[in-house]
């Protein structure tokens, strides 16, 4: 258990515990919705006791679910903090998959976006709600989920794009339609039985790869729905007037003001993969480095000479010039000067600032 606890402190939010306790689905949800909105971290904190137990194998743990598969034979109880769970992250799921519309048509740009829009609504909804369903010795059926992710969605087919209610109302009737497939995952008890003694070997870091790929492949659908519909709240300075700025259009002329840097930076990366393909990986690598450390090397000369040092003083000289060359060169001390030599004196104090700041990795 202080394992799971320290796992869950130092990467709870990507789901670090879960794939410890060998809940792997779990695990990737938590990585996919940052633990569940961090709400789930805080739930987790009290069922980790129970998590290590089923783990383990422990007797309690078989003895307790046993009793709960005799009393509810047909089915685990309806709770409802689980049906909860399942409409927000079919909602959530759905909402970030409609948001990646648009990107089908790099891929084919003759498709319909928004017919693909809404399949990935139903795609995302039905895999969010079937997955939370699907926890520990429960499960839900993925028909049932995904037959009632669709009903709601043919009614909204002659919109643009899925708005968010629609998305919302969508998680909600799959999942009432995922509530009547619920049932026992088979020979639970067993697996549970099963655990006991049974050392991990390499199970953790198989479940730990399986993780980051599964968050790894949800990555790009997440940023590409947060710059194509994210907004970030900002204040105007002058007015005082608040309003919400489009990521897309932030990001956008960025890219349209650095134009010119991001062109050559494109040349750059090109030239080095065409002369890892002519002369070898390694050896252009071994290259980029000779060149970043006779570049560093350069710099640092500058910086020496800056200040009036030879190549090759130590840090103690470095201190002392610095020391000597700022007062001299203060702004403070240039209030009697003509403006001429205190803009001249302001230009000199900054580049003995700059070298300093570079000799000694201080700012």
């Amino acid at each position: 258990a202080l394992v799971a606890y320290a796992l869950l402190i130092v990467g709870g939010p990507t789901g670090l515990h879960h794939a410890y306790l060998r809940r792997p689905a779990q695990a990737a949800l938590w990585g996919w919705t940052f633990g569940f909105f961090l709400l789930g971290l805080v739930r987790d904190l009290f069922c980790i006791p129970r998590y290590v137990r089923e783990c383990n194998g422990d007797p309690r743990a078989v003895e307790s679910l046993e009793e709960q598969i005799k009393a509810h034979p047909k089915g685990p109880p309806r709770h409802l903090s689980r049906y909860v769970a399942q409409i927000l992250a079919g909602w959530y799921l759905g909402a970030i998959m409609g948001c990646c519309d648009r990107l089908v048509q790099w891929v084919d740009p003759d498709a319909d976006p928004e017919v693909h829009g809404h399949l990935l609504v139903w795609a995302g909804v039905t895999f969010g709600v079937w997955i939370v369903g699907s926890q520990g010795p429960e499960r839900v059926s993925l028909l049932y989920a995904a037959g009632g992710a669709l009903v709601p969605l043919i009614f909204s087919a002659s919109q643009e794009e899925p708005a968010g209610n629609d998305v919302l109302l969508t998680a909600c009737i799959s999942t009432i339609a995922s509530g009547f497939s619920r049932s026992w995952a088979p020979h639970s008890a067993q697996v549970l039985k099963q655990r006991r003694g049974r050392k991990r070997r390499c199970g953790f870091c198989w479940n730990i790869f399986k993780l980051y790929v599964a968050v790894i492949g949800f990555a790009p659908f997440l940023f590409y729905g947060i710059y194509q519909y994210g907004t970030l709240p900002l204040r105007n300075e002058k007015t005082g007037v608040r309003m919400r700025m489009p990521i897309k259009h932030m990001v956008d002329k960025v890219f349209a003001d650095n134009e010119s840097e991001i062109s050559h930076l494109k040349e750059a990366f090109s030239h080095i993969y065409e002369e890892m393909q002519r002369r070898g990986v390694r050896e252009v690598l071994d290259d980029l480095y000779k060149h970043t450390n006779r570049y560093a090397e350069n710099e640092a000369n500058k910086a020496l000479e800056t200040l009036g040092l030879p190549h090759g003083a130590d840090a103690a000289a470095v201190r002392k010039a610095f020391r000597k060359l700022s007062i001299k060169y203060h702004p403070d001390r240039q209030m009697k000067a003509s403006p001429e030599k205190r803009e001249e004196s302001a230009v000199k104090f900054e580049e003995i600032r700059k070298a300093y700041e570079l000799l000694t990795n201080k700012k």
